[in-house]
């Protein structure tokens, strides 16, 4: 029997976004007792919540959120176990999770840090990959990494994780949740983003369909 399984974050005022971001912000500017209907404005940053990067994010010149083919948010996905010491997400305990996917070109990545949502540290100690992955991913038929974290870093920083990523064409898509709900480690996963024209990010709707054959 088929069970979809949400993995987004809720948009709400609340939110802690990341530290120099604008905050989600909602408002009702039509209203029943005035107009007979309701009708809503939001504003947020496209990196607030549940979303996908775009090339565009740190390659200059790179593709925005609406030139990327939705196959790369849509399909068989495989999901695995981080292995993560120190603080550290193993490249070679990824290397070898990998060996056990099929065709799924979807990589869920789960370490767990979905529990700090909500906190500072959610966005500011968040476990961190031990080298560049680009080549792991590739060569396992990756062609899209989504994490349950706010970014993705390693030793040498935010910036040379993402350039390593987004340069060799590998959809990024962060702060996922429920991720400890899925059970199986192959499933469709379908997280497509707003197609915002000129934009290097947007929001997503991510979630899991566990039984979907």
């Amino acid at each position: 029997m088929q069970r979809i399984i949400d993995l987004s974050q809720v948009l709400d005022k609340s939110m802690v976004v990341y530290p120099g971001d604008p905050s989600f912000f909602v408002e009702k500017f039509k209203c029943f007792n005035k107009d007979k209907y309701q009708a809503c404005c939001f504003q947020m940053s496209c990196h607030g919540g549940t979303h996908a990067d775009a090339p565009s994010h740190f390659v200059c010149g790179g593709k925005d959120i609406d030139e990327i083919a939705l196959d790369n948010f849509i399909g068989k996905a495989f999901v695995t176990d981080a292995v993560i010491l120190d603080g550290m997400i193993s490249t070679k305990a990824l290397k070898s999770s990998l060996t056990a996917k099929g065709d799924e070109k979807i990589l869920i990545l789960r370490t767990g840090w979905e529990v700090f949502v909500g906190t500072d540290s959610y966005y500011t100690d968040h476990p961190f990959f031990e080298s560049r992955i680009s080549s792991i991913l590739k060569e396992a038929g990756i062609c899209t990494i989504a994490v349950d974290m706010p970014s993705l870093t390693n030793k040498s920083g935010t910036i040379d994780m993402h350039l390593d990523l987004l340069e060799n064409n590998i959809t990024i898509i962060e702060s996922l949740i429920n991720l400890k709900s899925i059970s199986k480690n192959k499933i469709f996963f379908s997280a497509a983003p707003l197609k915002i024209k000129g934009c290097d990010a947007a929001p997503v709707r991510a979630y899991a369909i566990e039984d979907y054959e």
